[in-house]
């Protein structure tokens, strides 16, 4: 990467763009927009639920990196699980978490992301602020007799602002604005579609990935290698498991480096069941760094990578109840000497009792599908 400006207003070239449509010549003014929005930085927040998925069909060149990446940004991942259990609470009871999908379930989730990107450059500074809410649905297609599930993940809604400095937010609504804002017009793509079809093991494992868009070359190699990156459910532990007891997931991602080659990273999401309360089991969930980086031009990229939080779930019926992550970070020199990067990202993803009903100025208006 090379700077050739001190100042907001001219122009610097990224060279580790992910995105050659939206990086490489751009107004330094623009960085912390371009970064918050995932463009230069591939899957960048906690990939909630279905967000790898759609991170690859929108060729993580949008705003989705946001809402809906975060990977395993993780969102609410681990939809339904059953856990099998010693039905007294005990120090010695032990617990088999295990997803337990139902053919013909649907499942509906609300998400919301709050994120705050600060850049700066020798003397100059720029905030940069985006929010989203994202209301998702969850088809089980079918369950064969070992437990495999085939699921859809679908985007029903999204709602979506981005506010730099001073300046008016750029707003953007799928169920109200036809034509989106140029930082969201890739989100469109993916509201109320199904993109891929996943089949799952009990425990989470990956098993296929059956893409139902064929126009998505980044998508269609990732399923042919049944990348894991798509996986968007928590991989639960195969054995049954204690108060006290932790189980480890790592996976790769991906940075670009010098003259747009790229690098796989290995990270690791580390999860305890710390608590349970009544019918209610609690898990930290902390994600780290494996790969020893030594790079601002990769710290950067992986900023908003290593979400830590608190998922409940339910017990008795065997389902997650609620997700919260937070990520924050900050890189200096990330953009060369005298500058430095700074993000914070908060997300919160919660089971709903049914599937909403949205509403305008002209009264109930029925979801996408």
């Amino acid at each position: 990467m090379t700077l050739n400006s001190r100042s907001f207003g001219e122009r610097i070239r990224i060279s580790f763009s992910a995105s050659p449509r939206l990086c490489g010549e751009v107004p330094l003014s623009k960085i912390a927009l371009v970064a918050s929005r995932g463009v230069c930085y591939k899957s960048v927040v906690p990939i909630p639920f279905l967000g790898r998925i759609f991170d690859f069909a929108e060729g993580s060149a949008a705003m989705s990196s946001v809402t809906f990446n975060a990977g395993r940004l993780m969102g609410l991942t681990s939809v339904v699980l059953a856990v099998i259990g010693a039905p007294v609470r005990a120090d010695d009871a032990t617990y088999l978490l295990k997803y337990k999908f139902q053919p013909g379930q649907f499942l509906y989730y609300e998400v919301e992301n709050a994120m705050t990107i600060v850049t700066q450059f020798d003397t100059a500074k720029e905030e940069v602020s985006n929010t989203s809410q994202a209301w998702k649905q969850l088809r089980v297609v079918a369950v064969d007799e070992a437990g495999n599930a085939v699921l859809e993940p679908m985007v029903e809604r999204v709602k979506m602002a981005a506010i730099k400095d001073e300046e008016d937010p750029v707003r953007y609504d799928s169920l109200t604005d036809a034509d989106p804002p140029f930082q969201f017009r890739d989100i469109k793509k993916t509201v109320g579609t199904v993109i891929a079809r996943v089949n799952v093991a009990p425990n989470g494992d990956l098993n296929q990935v059956t893409p139902l868009i064929h126009d998505n070359e980044s998508l269609n190699e990732a399923a042919k290698k049944n990348d894991s990156r798509l996986n968007f459910l928590i991989v639960m532990p195969k054995t049954p498991i204690k108060i006290g007891d932790s189980w480890k997931d790592r996976f790769q991602a991906d940075v670009t480096v010098d003259k747009g080659l790229k690098r796989e990273i290995t990270m690791q999401r580390t999860y305890q069941l710390t608590e349970v309360k009544g019918s209610i089991a609690v898990i930290k969930l902390k994600t780290s760094v494996v790969t020893p980086a030594n790079d601002p031009q990769i710290e950067v990229q992986l900023i908003q990578r290593t979400p830590a939080g608190i998922i409940e779930f339910d017990l008795e019926k065997g389902m997650i109840l609620s997700m919260k992550t937070e990520v924050n970070q900050s890189v200096l020199g990330a953009f060369g000497p005298k500058s430095s990067m700074s993000a914070v990202t908060k997300s919160t993803e919660k089971l709903l009792p049914a599937r909403p009903e949205f509403k305008t100025a002209s009264g109930a208006v029925p979801t996408s599908k």
